[in-house]
């Protein structure tokens, strides 16, 4: 995938709002389905997305790190300065459970949206973020 096609992606969803379990450019999406929409459209990755409710932190807080976990020997961890567009970055709560994901862009950067903390989709600095950042992924050949 060429850099032009890779933009053309990421351009689509920038200032996209948050919106819990929808996948629309421009209109809603929560984290994980815009790590899928990005990630299938690029041809990396088809990320299975177990249905869950809006109040998953509370009633189910391990939802995500399980589906994490059954995917996982899928994925291999990538050393920072390897990172490259499609690979993801991971976060954890304080108790070590999956909460969040996002796409990297490139070594510098990601694209993500946050409940709450980040209301649209937009790129911010992965230096910024690191010390939220669990681990890096990559999805093996």
């Amino acid at each position: 995938m060429t850099p032009s096609e890779q933009s053309k992606i990421i351009a689509k969803w920038i200032g996209t709002p948050y919106a819990h379990r929808e996948c629309q450019a421009g209109r809603g999406v929560d984290c994980i389905h815009l790590v899928a929409a990005i990630l299938g459209e690029a041809g990396i990755a088809e990320i299975p997305i177990p249905s869950y409710p809006a109040s998953w932190r509370q009633s189910d807080p391990g939802l995500f790190d399980r589906a994490f976990r059954a995917e996982e020997k899928n994925w291999k961890t990538v050393p920072e300065h390897q990172l490259r567009f499609g690979d993801v970055a991971i976060f954890v709560d304080q108790d070590g459970l999956v909460k969040h994901a996002a796409v990297v862009i490139d070594p510098a950067r990601l694209i993500h949206v946050w409940d709450g903390k980040l209301p649209t989709v937009r790129i911010e600095p992965i230096a910024r973020l690191r010390h939220l950042i669990s681990m890096f992924l990559r999805k093996k050949k």
